[in-house]
């Protein structure tokens, strides 16, 4: 019963998920690289929101770019190194009081490359003004497999609202 239900499960989750396969990729292999993706996705959040920014870094690939097009907040920084340095920064300049990004569309561009599209938003403190802001935005991703793992390749956030609170 286990097996037939594994095997039924590839499938149902490739329709319930799923946008057109890549050629190289069954429906069921297509699910499972939708997960990984959303994976990914849950891991960048889930550091994000516990301030963990030494992680953060090792979810890009090298030569990555990330960038943000957010009013006084953004930025654009190229290369894992130059964003692990930000990263470490950055404790300094805000503080991440609250962060959620859901839900995530995923689109398979080939065996190793695929694009999503994040919802986000986020609480912060400006260390230097003290003033709380909400972000509202959406995150435009492009990734890469490599060595097994799905990376970000370039992330780029689009800021749709901010509001500062009181």
């Amino acid at each position: 019963m286990k097996h037939f239900l594994s095997l039924l499960a590839g499938p149902l989750l490739a329709g319930a998920c799923a946008t057109t396969p890549t050629p190289t990729s069954t429906p069921a292999g297509a699910a499972v690289e939708r997960l990984q993706i959303t994976e990914l996705i849950a891991r960048f959040t889930d550091a994000a929101s516990r301030r963990d920014f030494a992680t953060m870094p090792e979810l890009f690939v090298e030569d990555a770019v990330w960038e943000a097009d957010a009013e006084g907040l953004g930025f654009r920084h190229h290369g894992r190194d130059e964003i692990r340095r930000w990263l470490t920064d950055n404790p300094n300049r805000v503080e991440v009081v609250f962060y959620l990004a859901v839900p995530t569309v995923v689109e398979l561009d080939g065996p190793d490359r695929a694009r999503t599209r994040t919802l986000m938003t986020e609480l912060l403190r400006k260390l230097d003004t003290g003033e709380h802001l909400q972000l509202f935005g959406t995150y435009d991703d492009e990734l890469v497999r490599r060595d097994g793992r799905w990376q970000f390749a370039r992330r780029r956030f689009q800021l749709a609202y901010l509001r500062p609170l009181p």
